[in-house]
């Protein structure tokens, strides 16, 4: 049997961040947090652990986003954390899902 594309399918894993280390600054480690974290759901992984930092960086698990309910709730998940982060630090970050209209 030859393999093929659809014979392999990524369900989930681990990335390390190196820039998001122990030694980062607690603001600019939550925001580059997001960016990675908008990063991962584009492409269509979705954060389900976050390590703590150290030295060495930051190790994220993951699962894949299959369906559109799974994309969703990544988007929820991360709008809640943009939340915190702008709560926490004054920060303005804001989320615009694509098919949204502006207000």
């Amino acid at each position: 049997m030859a393999l093929t594309e659809s014979n392999v399918k990524v369900v989930g894993g681990q990335m390390n961040y190196r820039r998001l280390t122990s030694r980062v600054e607690q603001r600019i480690y939550d925001i580059g947090k997001a960016h990675i974290w908008l990063s991962m759901i584009n492409d269509k992984m979705k954060p389900k652990k976050w390590n703590k930092p150290n030295t060495k960086g930051t190790k994220v698990t993951f699962d894949y986003i299959g369906t559109k309910e799974d994309l969703e709730v990544a988007f929820d998940e991360f709008e809640v954390y943009i939340k915190n982060v702008n709560r926490t630090h004054g920060t303005d970050l804001a989320l615009k899902r694509e098919g949204e209209s502006e207000v």
